[in-house]
């Protein structure tokens, strides 16, 4: 797969559902002793946008990743993003305010349903991004990145 370097976008080749990360129980990743910082977002609407998105939820400084895959055309969301906290308790917050509501501008369909992620970390996220095989169902999509604060990923937006 071809990349930049780290804090940059992404271009990732497809990856299929079950090269992405998923959602687990949250006992998992505190069991394991790995803190909990990734969430991921189910029922995100399949026609937002990632411009869209972050009029929700706006690029701070309590979160240094965003994922969110398309369909292989790029018209569509695939209905789930991740998202990596710097701190556990701004993961906690986040899923406090978001589960079980649907963004502004979407009132109808189902509401999100905020989960831990299995892999964990802005790291790991990173490394398992960057080594997933092809598939013609799905394309990367939107992937933002900070490192020391600078953002990444935006071009285009």
């Amino acid at each position: 797969p071809r990349s930049q370097q780290a804090g940059g976008l992404w271009q990732l080749p497809p990856a299929s559902h079950g090269d992405l990360p998923r959602a687990t129980g949250s006992e998992n990743a505190a069991t394991a002793g790995v803190p909990e910082t990734t969430l991921m977002v189910h029922n995100v609407p399949p026609d937002i946008t990632l411009a869209r998105l972050l009029e929700d939820w706006p690029l701070d400084s309590s979160y240094d990743l965003l994922y969110l895959p398309m369909t292989s055309g790029g018209r569509r969301v695939v209905g789930y993003a991740f998202l990596n906290f710097v701190t556990e308790a701004h993961a906690a917050a986040f899923r406090a305010e978001w589960h079980g509501r649907r963004l502004a501008g979407f009132q109808t369909g189902r509401k999100l349903k905020v989960a831990s992620a299995e892999v964990q970390g802005f790291a790991a996220n990173v490394a398992h991004l960057q080594g997933r095989p092809c598939s013609r169902r799905l394309r990367c999509g939107g992937l933002l990145t900070c490192v020391d604060g600078q953002w990444s990923g935006l071009e285009g937006i």
